[in-house]
């Protein structure tokens, strides 16, 4: 092996000698072996890898391929096929070798050939197929306008050099087949165009066309854009067909890629039959008869009926014909066929005088032009000639529009009633009357205001009605003309709307429109000062102290007046019976003593003014609230005794401006105990 040791000699006296250094390099390093990578076929260098014995200490730089130029990296590059010698140098100099050939580096761009199969126009799919002069992969690379992509093919199993796929519809893009070693052919462009799987359909010509009907034959006429490319396979090959009838015809046809395809065409507007008019014969004359023709067409185009070779008629369905004279009708339909019907009539020498008078209507209306609530219509009828036909139908109707509708039954000559709770313009209409003779009456519908809703009365600008007021201004809204009337008791107050009424009272204020509606409200209007728990007010230059509960005490009274008093005084006694029931007036002025009720109509001074005492339902001056006052209010409503002053504002429990069966229900709680007060 190789070896480096030192020597000394010794002498026969013991000594050494100084050291002599010994090398031996005698054995080369051994080259276990060379690995090429890759060891597949590769468009790119390969590297030829050294693997020497780990025991040989190699040279700084121990490798190369040719025995001058050393390298230390054990991967040495090469770039073609060729038989390499690989050199190996350790630290002592001594070289081994050893030879390694490269086969499988390909940098050559593979030579392709394209074929289209078919290459004539086809209904069905086009093959590609690519051969190449080596081996080829299945992989290419396929480059269109919206940019490159890769696919695989599939490569042939009857030669390797060989890849095809096939294309369902036509296209263009540039081909790049790839070898085994990854190296791509030049770019070479593939045109499919020869696919056709969709036949083209055909334009459809009708002569004459099928906007109007006609009595012609029609002609069918198919057209192709590609006509040298397609055959119609049946009819003799003709593009055309004559329809003598309405009918459906089919048309077969193939094109040259092999797509077959049929076609219907539909004839639905030939008309040759012929306008039938029934009701009249042809040359026949009519004694005395009426004849009503009737025409027996869908598509009627024009009727013309003319009478004595120059007087035109207009045709309605239903028509009678009667008047003497001679006929020539011509019925035309859209397709041009005529029928003609000639006729005369000719007059009974022995008719009747004929009727040619209406039936006479006459509608009277109260207040027909004027705005009201209601109506009074009478309806009379007189037929002087063949009487009024049975079948008539004696009905009228309102309507808003002129349309008939809701029908109503009227009696000739009756008088009755229209309008009720309607409000603005309606329109009278009645049925249509016939004599026996056909002659027709018709009325033009009547025109008829009504108005049934009441003037809205505002005061001081709202129909809300407050208990009291201090001053009053009052509104009315009313499309009509109307009238204020308003009134203080029996007194009739003159008064302009708009104007402010500030007098102390009650009023009445009655509004009534031109149609009779009338709108009735209550108005109080009161200044109040406060006494305490009290109220007062001035009316009429008398002071009222109001609020006062029944059954309250002098002691009680004062208390709640909260102020000094100089006495209270009965100073009117009013409405009093006497033994015999005749009613009359007592006067008295006495002052109250303590623990008596304070009553209706006494009097007390505060201040030097003079105030009237009102107790709620006390109407007899009691101080109480119970069964007799009912009896005083009730003998007021119905007349039969009249309270005034304090004593039927006594009896004005609910403060509405009367004394009215509604008090009597209040008090008549308050003395059963259901209320506590009044």
């Amino acid at each position: 092996t190789n070896k480096t040791f030192t020597i000394q000699v010794k002498d026969l006296a013991g000594n050494y000698s100084e050291p002599i250094e010994i090398n031996v390099n005698k054995i080369l390093p051994i080259i276990n072996n060379l690995e090429i990578t890759p060891n597949t076929l590769t468009n790119e260098n390969v590297k030829i890898i050294v693997n020497v014995d780990e025991k040989y200490e190699l040279a700084e730089y121990p490798y190369s391929l040719d025995g001058e130029n050393w390298v230390d990296n054990n991967e040495l590059e090469v770039e073609t096929n060729d038989t390499y010698t690989v050199y190996v140098k350790d630290a002592l100099e001594n070289i081994n070798q050893k030879q390694v050939q490269v086969t499988n580096i390909d940098k050559q761009k593979p030579v392709i050939i394209t074929q289209k199969t078919p290459t004539d126009l086809t209904n069905g799919n086009v093959t590609i197929t690519i051969t190449a002069n080596e081996e080829i992969s299945n992989e290419v690379k396929i480059t269109t306008n919206e940019g490159v992509r890769k696919e695989e093919w599939n490569v042939s199993e009857l030669y390797e050099k060989t890849i095809t796929k096939t294309f369902e519809g036509n296209t263009t893009f540039t081909l790049e087949v790839k070898d085994l070693a990854g190296n791509y052919s030049e770019p070479t462009e593939i045109i499919i165009d020869n696919i056709r799987k969709e036949l083209e359909i055909p334009q459809i010509q009708y002569i004459p066309v099928k906007d109007e009907l006609t009595n012609e034959d029609v002609t069918a006429i198919i057209n192709f854009i590609n006509s040298d490319e397609i055959v119609i396979i049946n009819n003799d090959g003709n593009n055309t067909y004559t329809f003598e009838s309405n009918g459906i015809y089919t048309f077969y046809y193939e094109d040259i890629a092999g797509n077959k395809g049929k076609i219907e065409v539909v004839v639905d507007w030939i008309d040759k039959d012929m306008p039938i008019i029934n009701g009249v014969e042809e040359g026949k004359t009519y004694i005395g008869e009426t004849v009503t023709p009737t025409i027996v067409e869908e598509n009627i185009r024009e009727v013309k009926i003319i009478k004595n070779n120059e007087e035109e008629i207009d045709y309605e369905e239903g028509m009678e014909i009667k008047e003497i004279g001679t006929y020539t009708i011509v019925v035309e339909d859209r397709a041009g066929n005529k029928t003609e019907v000639n006729f005369t009539i000719e007059e009974d020498p022995e008719k009747p005088e004929e009727d040619k008078e209406c039936p006479k209507v006459e509608i009277q209306i109260t207040n027909k032009d004027r705005i009201s609530k209601t109506k009074e219509v009478t309806i009379n009828i007189t037929e002087e000639g063949s009487g009024l036909n049975e079948e008539n139908r004696y009905e009228y109707t309102l309507t808003k529009d002129t349309e008939e509708e809701n029908w109503k039954p009227y009696e000739i000559g009756e008088t009755f009633e229209v309008g009720e709770n309607l409000t603005g313009e309606y329109y009278l209409v009645i049925r249509e009357i016939k004599d026996n003779v056909g002659n027709e009456t018709r009325v033009e519908p009547i025109k008829l205001v009504f108005d049934n809703t009441k003037p809205i009365v505002k005061i001081n600008g709202t129909e809300e009605i407050q208990d009291e007021y201090e001053t009053i201004i009052i509104t009315v809204e009313e499309d009509n003309n109307y009238e204020i009337v308003v009134k203080k008791g029996e007194e009739t107050i003159e008064y302009e709307e708009g104007e402010e009424l500030d007098r102390v009272g009650t009023y009445k204020v009655e509004v009534t429109d031109e149609a009779g509606n009338n709108t009735e409200r209550i108005i109080r209007i009161r200044r109040y000062i406060i006494l305490g728990k009290y109220r007062a007010y001035e009316e009429e230059g008398t002071w009222y102290l109001i609020d006062v509960q029944p059954e309250t005490v002098k002691e009680q009274f004062i208390e709640n007046l909260e102020t000094d008093i100089e006495g209270i005084e009965v100073i009117k006694l009013q409405n009093k019976e006497n033994e015999e029931g005749e009613e009359q007036e007592e006067i008295e002025e006495v002052v109250l003593e303590d623990g008596n009720y304070v009553a209706t109509n006494m009097k007390v001074r505060i201040e030097e003014t003079d105030y009237v005492i009102v107790v709620r339902g006390d109407c007899d001056g009691t101080g109480t609230a119970n069964f007799i006052d009912m009896l005083k209010i009730n003998k007021h409503r119905i007349n039969k005794v009249k309270l005034e002053g304090a004593f039927l504002k006594a009896g004005d429990v609910n403060d509405d401006g009367e004394a009215n069966f509604i008090d009597m229900l209040k008090i008549n709680k308050f003395r059963l105990g259901k209320v506590e007060i009044l």
